[in-house]
């Protein structure tokens, strides 16, 4: 069975020349193919794609890719149009994507990327170096992350369960909300406030807990106090 691709890419001839390229290829069908990515987060269960080949530039800082995979997890993303820095690279890594076909990739060459891509696989060198310094960066930042978590619990805990952080029970509610994989878009929807109060509301609970990010703040409250994901309800606080 040939691995069904979806080709979404801003210039048409760029466009058609790479649709006709994938269509040599055996093991390879374009069944759809656009120039704007408009539909693409809602896409019908019949015309899914396998693969789907889409231009960097239209992407929406990622932002498109984690809305798609989101709802298709099992859809394979190759992006094109990226340079082989961790600005570009990183970014799509993080979102789910599978494949990369860079400045420096021939057309002949994208065949190739989706055949790596659909088995998880890193085509290019170079591509491999970036990844693999993140990721050495990434284990280095982890456990400056693991030592300052611990260094706030400990504190924390000699308050002897007073709240230490000063944190209000509105903010004590976001930081579940947050645990519980909320965007501030979402806690402003459950708390029908304006997404300007929430932003302020987690800018706060950052301060006052000393970290720099809204996963840290959730995993310092659930580690002083287990019990804190459990519920978000407003008249409850956590026990810090």
């Amino acid at each position: 069975m040939k691995t069904t691709i979806t080709v979404v890419m801003r210039e048409r001839f760029c466009r058609e020349l790479i649709v006709r390229e994938l269509n040599k290829a055996s093991d390879f069908i374009v069944i759809s193919d656009a120039s704007r990515p408009d539909n693409l987060s809602n896409l019908q269960d019949l015309s899914i794609p396998d693969v789907m080949l889409i231009e960097m530039s239209l992407t929406n800082n990622c932002e498109l890719i984690n809305q798609v995979l989101q709802q298709y997890p099992e859809l394979v993303i190759v992006v094109m149009g990226v340079s082989l820095t961790e600005k570009d690279i990183v970014p799509c890594a993080i979102s789910g994507v599978k494949g990369y076909v860079h400045d420096e990739s021939s057309t002949e060459e994208i065949a190739g990327i989706i055949r790596c891509a659909l088995k998880n696989e890193i085509h290019d060198g170079k591509l491999a170096g970036v990844l693999n310094n993140y990721l050495c960066q990434s284990v280095k930042l982890s456990e400056s992350v693991d030592i300052r978590i611990n260094r706030i619990k400990s504190e924390a805990l000699s308050s002897r369960g007073e709240n230490r952080f000063g944190l209000t029970n509105r903010e004590c509610q976001i930081v579940k909300f947050i645990d519980a994989g909320l965007s501030n878009k979402d806690i402003a929807r459950e708390l029908n406030l304006e997404i300007s109060t929430i932003k302020n509301h987690v800018h706060n609970i950052l301060s006052k807990l000393k970290v720099n990010r809204r996963s840290e703040a959730a995993a310092v409250c659930r580690l002083i106090d287990p019990e804190s994901s459990e519920g978000a309800d407003d008249s409850l606080s956590l026990s810090i």
